[in-house]
């Protein structure tokens, strides 16, 4: 169902947060990747004209991979069929700094991000399509393989 991880969650948190509304006619399959640490850090499946949001990603740069599609498969962690697969071009930067307003007092801001996987007029966002073996040798970088 919407909203559930699908990969193994680090244990570490933080306060940044990824909305991302899925207004295709298809599943999706949405994994951030930490380029620094070659780590998963988030994996939700969401289901067609549906919207989550993504809350206590720790600092990190990411990039966001999609696949879309019918027909999931749990035990392989794909959709069977009318698969694609996309990766947004810019990296997500989860950012967090502290500033003491006093003594005793300090303010914490973090990054929020909104997404969509499907194309909006004047959308900033760019994707670009990726290939089935291009999409998968990323993901198996984030697991570590």
């Amino acid at each position: 169902s919407t909203g559930v991880d699908t990969c193994p969650q680090s244990s570490e948190t933080g306060r940044g947060t990824l909305r991302i509304n899925n207004g295709t006619r298809y599943d999706a399959a949405v994994t951030l990747l930490d380029i620094e640490s070659n780590t998963q850090r988030r994996c939700v499946y969401i289901r067609a004209h549906e919207t989550i949001t993504i809350e206590k990603i720790p600092p990190c740069q990411c990039q966001v991979l999609f696949s879309l599609g019918t027909d999931w498969d749990d035990g392989v962690g794909e959709f069977r069929e009318d698969t694609s697969f996309e990766v947004f071009d810019d990296l997500f930067k989860f950012a967090e700094s502290v500033t003491a307003r006093s003594e005793r007092e300090r303010e914490i801001e973090w990054q929020t991000f909104s997404v969509t996987l499907h194309p909006v007029p004047n959308g900033k966002a760019k994707t670009t399509r990726l290939s089935k073996q291009e999409f998968q040798r990323r993901l198996a970088r984030g697991r570590g393989r």
